[in-house]
């Protein structure tokens, strides 16, 4: 299967003139892009981490990216056929249940998210005011980007 999803990952400093996201070389034939748009100007941010859009195309490298404690995923789900006619074979278990980007996350996930971001630094009382169980996945999603867009370049 292929999976559509976005996670909370960081930038690291491949070379003097170029950043990457870590996700990108821990899952380089993935494709993936940086949706929270951070200015230039403000890489690398403190804290240093942003949100990505993943397009994944086997179930093993789905499971891997659940299990990868270096990243949150915010949302994952399966992509429907049609959209997958040209994509290499899935490989590998699926993984357990989907976290739909349009259902809205129970207490104890968003608790656990928060608790999640606040140890990659992502901390502050105006973040917490708008993540909640009555948006959906997507939507909380967009209000971390939001959030990170604005953080200030690390000093």
């Amino acid at each position: 299967m292929s999976y559509m999803c976005e996670v909370v990952t960081a930038w690291e400093q491949v070379s003097p003139v170029k950043n990457e996201m870590v996700i990108v070389t821990a899952y380089p034939l993935e494709s993936w892009s940086d949706v929270t748009w951070q200015p230039s100007a403000n890489l690398i941010p403190d804290p240093n981490v942003f949100v990505a859009r993943g397009d994944v195309v086997s179930d093993d490298t789905m499971s891997a990216v659940l299990a990868d404690t270096r990243f949150i995923v915010l949302w994952y789900e399966e992509l429907p056929a049609e959209l997958t006619t040209n994509r290499r074979a899935p490989v590998g278990a699926k993984p357990e249940k989907d976290q739909k980007a349009d259902d809205k996350p129970t207490a104890g996930e968003l608790g656990k998210l928060v608790s999640d971001l606040a140890k990659s630094g992502v901390t502050g009382q105006a973040l917490v005011n708008v993540l909640s169980t009555a948006k959906t996945r997507r939507q909380n999603s967009a209000e971390i980007a939001a959030y990170l867009r604005q953080s200030p370049k690390a000093r």
